[in-house]
């Protein structure tokens, strides 16, 4: 909390500089500073100099898509979902903002927009494997199935080689019912990807949905081979775990989650699994560590009393 506070306090500062360095310095001169702290991951320097730019010529396009890839790096999707948009209005021929705009469009469930996106790609590059699969998600998000697998389809004949269109194609066919073609295409996404985990954390969610934890489970625990520290795969373990009545288990993933996530949330489910498994040592240990920060402070204190 204290760090995002400097960080807009920061922006601020920055920003009643901004309309004097318009003054000496043209939009140009503004991007070529941005690249550059952009370059040395520099993100708020690069901010700054990017919003310069568009103060000194509101059409840089470019400038806001790159805006738009610097506030999705860092986590904010408010403002990159922002950016994008703006961008792929101000370029409308680029399929690079159209697609980046449309796939934020998208987890806003703006489906609608979304398939706009895809189409004005499409009108260009016919066979664009992104543009397909946008497409796709935004028919599927639409209550239109069949379209979305024609445009799924489509995209895999384009390009073979993309893991996540056979996950995607799954979801979709498991969605109509057809559970064979379902659990085929999951298969073929964990083949064309030996050393991803995600692939294998999609095909335990269909086992999952089965009734087959089993499965599942040896599924998971190679993704965890290849991803130990895998949100995802650890996230998903957990969960089995508890569920199946095999809580001690379930420490080593909550544990992984927490360590790689480094957030309150995290901290705070990890000390919920120590109380609840009546391990009140260890979750009054990790709660102590929470009261060190203000704003988890409260919470902390009052689990502690509890306990």
């Amino acid at each position: 909390m204290l760090h995002q506070i400097r960080w807009h306090q920061w922006l601020v500062g920055a920003a009643v500089l901004l309309s004097i360095s318009c003054r000496t310095k043209g939009a140009t001169d503004h991007l070529q500073s941005a690249a550059a702290y952009q370059s040395k991951k520099d993100y708020a320097n690069a901010i700054v100099e990017y919003r310069a730019a568009l103060q000194a010529d509101p059409k840089q396009g470019e400038a806001r898509l790159k805006l738009g890839d610097i506030y999705a790096q860092i986590g904010d999707a408010q403002n990159a979902y922002r950016e994008y948009v703006r961008a792929a209005d101000t370029l409308p021929d680029s399929s690079d903002a159209q697609l980046k705009a449309g796939a934020l469009l998208l987890l806003g469930n703006q489906f609608a927009e979304a398939k706009t996106r895809a189409e004005n790609v499409l009108r260009r590059a016919p066979r664009d494997p992104g543009a397909l699969t946008l497409l796709g998600n935004a028919l599927a998000g639409l209550n239109d199935t069949d379209g979305a697998l024609d445009r799924l389809n489509a995209a895999i004949q384009v390009d073979p080689g993309q893991a996540s269109l056979y996950s995607n194609l799954g979801v979709l066919q498991l969605a109509r019912g057809d559970r064979q073609l379902a659990e085929a295409s999951f298969k073929k996404a964990v083949r064309a990807t030996p050393n991803r985990g995600d692939t294998r954390v999609a095909l335990a969610h269909f086992y999952r949905s089965q009734g087959r934890d089993a499965e599942a489970e040896v599924i998971l625990r190679e993704a965890l081979a290849i991803d130990p520290a895998g949100i995802q795969v650890n996230s998903n373990l957990a969960e089995l775990f508890m569920q199946q009545g095999r809580p001690l288990e379930a420490e080593a993933p909550l544990k992984a989650i927490a360590a790689a996530r480094h957030d309150a949330a995290s901290q705070f489910a990890l000390a919920d699994y120590y109380t609840g498994t009546n391990r009140t040592a260890q979750a009054a240990a990790v709660l102590n560590t929470l009261t060190d920060t203000k704003a988890t402070y409260p919470l902390a204190k009052a689990r502690l009393a509890a306990i």
